[in-house]
Formats: structure tokens, sequence, C-alpha cells
């Protein structure tokens, strides 16, 4: 079950850093991260959020952020 959120999340977020959301998924759980994704998801449509710089956050980065 880890193994295939962890490929549902990264393939959602285009996100490379598997070893990362898979630490997520074991730590939060199934239901938080999946909650995160679908936060992160809404979270970029309504326009993302800015890093320090002013450039916009990649989904995975946005993801990493609400975590």
């Amino acid at each position: 079950m880890t193994e295939q959120l962890t490929k549902q999340v990264a393939e959602a977020l285009n996100e490379g850093n598997r070893a990362l959301i898979r630490k997520i998924i074991t730590v939060l759980g199934t239901e938080r991260t999946q909650a995160f994704l679908t936060q992160t998801q809404e979270t970029i449509t309504q326009g993302g959020l800015l890093r320090k710089d002013g450039q916009p956050r990649t989904a995975g980065g946005v993801f990493f952020y609400l975590v």
C-alpha cells in the first residue's frame, strides 16, 4: 500500500523525491497524506504558493511546505 501511494503522490505532483514522500506516508499515514495531496491540489488551483524569492513553488514544493 505504501509503495502504491508513494507512486500515486509522486506522479500527481511530478515529484522525484519518492524517499521523502514514503517517509511522510510512514509518519503521517495514508489518510493524512492523501488529505495533504488534496489540499496541495486545491492550493495550486487557487494560485499556488510563492517561495521567499517570489517564484512560484512547484507542486511538490507546495506539498512539502504544507506537510
